[in-house]
């Protein structure tokens, strides 16, 4: 037998009260505001986290990562990608897009910092012991970041230059578009040492060796600016966020990935 009329209407006064939490608020189900943070690949694991805690902060933001070159991730700016905030390894880009007007010059901080370190294969089969080493017969390839694409490699440019070996090894040197490619051609001893940052080690520590920490003077300071896109469509969000890095929680992920503006490295 069917339900009554009267039946039929309790049921459905129950089933338009389902959504109703105990009490008494109605869940808004609005859209979230989505953040487009452009980060570079050397900050993606502890960004990632990063965004994952500012999510469970402001439970109406959601904070999609993308990761790539600094120079790459610039060139997506430039030709009209969406994006709200710019994480980039290197100052160079970030100016060069404030020159051009995509950055709100207004915004932007240096966020942490980085530095360049030698690394060969875990068992250092060639034996090296610093940067000279290169330009010696025990090596035969050098893996580095492509510098059009990777900060780390531009960086490492400035670090061969200052040692006076750039040109005598050119035909050693091979490039990589993504940092880990250098990291896997040096594990596998395809190359036979590389540079890169020093967090990018601190991810593969377990597979390289550290020989050599690049002095200060070798290279220009590695700073990540942060800032908001001039194109961002939801700008006073982006600067919240922007501020929340500088919170204690979010710094201590930084540092626990190795990331600080002071050198001295830990082996």
């Amino acid at each position: 037998m069917g339900l009554s009329g009267y039946g039929l209407v309790i049921c459905l006064v129950a089933s338009l009260l389902v959504p109703i939490s105990m009490n008494g608020c109605v869940p808004s189900g609005g859209p979230k505001t989505e953040l487009i943070v452009f980060t570079s690949m050397s900050l993606k694991k502890p960004m990632t986290e990063i965004a994952k805690c500012y999510e469970v902060d402001k439970p109406d933001v959601k904070v999609k990562v993308s990761c790539a070159g600094s120079s790459s991730l610039a060139a997506q700016i430039v030709a009209g990608a969406p994006a709200d905030v710019f994480v980039s390894a290197s100052v160079w880009d970030v100016n060069a897009l404030i020159e051009k007007g995509l950055i709100d010059k207004g915004t932007q901080r240096i966020l942490t910092g980085n530095w360049l370190v030698l690394v060969s294969s875990i068992d250092n089969p060639a034996g090296l012991t610093g940067f000279k080493d290169l330009a010696t017969e025990k090596v035969k390839r050098i893996a580095l970041g492509n510098p059009k694409l990777a900060a780390s490699g531009a960086y490492a440019g400035e670090v061969l230059t200052y040692y006076g070996i750039k040109d005598r090894i050119a035909d050693k040197l091979v490039y990589y578009d993504q940092i880990a490619q250098v990291t896997d051609a040096v594990s596998r001893k395809e190359a036979d040492a590389g540079i890169i940052f020093y967090t990018d080690y601190i991810a593969s520590k377990d597979q390289l060796s550290l020989i050599l920490e690049a002095p200060e003077s070798s290279h220009s300071p590695v700073r990540y600016p942060v800032a908001v896109v001039t194109r961002s469509l939801h700008p006073a969000e982006a600067g919240r966020f922007i501020e929340s890095l500088y919170s204690e929680k979010y710094k201590a992920i930084l540092a626990a990935n190795g990331f600080r503006l002071s050198t001295g490295v830990e082996k």
